[in-house]
């Protein structure tokens, strides 16, 4: 690496936190029975494996924070080759994490989940293991690029196009799918408040009898 060039300190903080974090986290497997009563709760099962997951690509925000050039992976030149060499020590704290977490919440069912998401990741991102690189393009490149465009606005366009334009014809699924959810829940809700109003908590509304259902 070039000396002088970058800021490493978010990199060794995030070695110092990762290292607590997994310390704590075999810890409570060792000592207490919180992992037994987790892997009993289906809906941390969801949280647990895509979280453990996808915490390695987060690595880009140190190397971000570090000052490294994260468009740039070309070995051949300067600032892609310290940004290849910074990869790994800004990733390994956080595949520590991960791995404890996971193997703590059940790695029976852990590590078979990770095998086959790195594996589908690596056949894809090397293109069929002939570009070593892709491995960092992808797992750092993706973040990354977001990160390094913050400062750009595209075409130059004021607030409202992005709102009026950008969200209609290139994001409609979700927008439909927002809305969607946005009625339904503020239509629960003031049936909610309307049965506090009128001191019906429990009150049915499926239509079924018109009977009252007991709290």
């Amino acid at each position: 690496m070039t000396a002088g060039r970058y800021d490493n300190t978010p990199i060794i903080l995030a070695w110092v936190l990762g290292t607590l974090i997994t310390l704590a986290v075999l810890g409570t497997r060792t000592l207490t029975n919180l992992w037994d009563f987790l892997n009993r709760q289906p809906i941390f099962d969801v949280l647990i494996v895509v979280g453990t997951l996808i915490l390695p690509w987060l690595a880009a925000f140190p190397l971000y924070w570090a000052g490294y050039n994260l468009e740039d992976y070309n070995p051949n030149s300067p600032e892609g080759r310290d940004t290849l060499q910074a990869t790994l020590p800004a990733v390994l704290p956080f595949l520590m994490v991960a791995a404890s977490v996971g193997i703590s919440w059940n790695w029976r069912r852990w590590l078979p989940a990770a095998a086959i998401f790195l594996g589908i990741f690596a056949f894809f991102f090397t293109t069929i293991f002939s570009n070593q690189y892709g491995l960092v393009t992808g797992m750092i490149g993706s973040l990354g690029y977001w990160l390094e465009q913050q400062g750009v606005r595209r075409g130059s366009q004021p607030q409202y196009y992005y709102l009026l334009t950008q969200l209609p014809v290139y994001e409609f699924l979700p927008m439909i799918g927002a809305m969607g959810a946005g009625v339904l829940g503020l239509s629960r809700l003031w049936h909610w408040r309307a049965d506090l109003r009128f001191g019906c908590p429990g009150r049915r509304r499926d239509g079924g009898g018109g009977g009252e259902a007991v709290a």
